[in-house]
């Protein structure tokens, strides 16, 4: 069984930056999901991608109300960009490199 499928390891960095535990975890979860993404050439000419709301619940465990608090969070830190394209509207994520602690 592929272990990256079974952890979550993210940066003590940016858990320090941003006083959250769970705000690390959703962002080390968006960076893969990018990446993976990437390397199907999947992303919007922007290097964004569509994850649906319960999707991210579901594989971090929590409700509505945490996905929003924990999202604004990276979004306070300019961690990442969300923006609501198409129609219905669908949040898509930019995670900004520039942005993101070197170790």
């Amino acid at each position: 069984m592929n272990n990256q499928l079974n952890y979550w390891k993210t940066s003590k960095f940016v858990g320090n930056l941003l006083q959250n535990h769970l705000a690390a975890i959703l962002f080390v979860t968006l960076v893969e999901k990018r990446d993976h993404l990437s390397s199907l050439d999947e992303l919007d000419e922007d290097g964004g991608f569509c994850l649906l709301s319960d999707e991210i619940e579901k594989l971090l465990f929590i409700t509505k109300e945490m996905r929003q608090k924990l999202t604004k969070c990276l979004e306070e830190a300019d961690l990442l960009k969300v923006k609501k394209k198409g129609l219905p509207s669908k949040n898509y994520y930019y995670i900004q490199d520039e942005s993101i602690p070197q170790e």
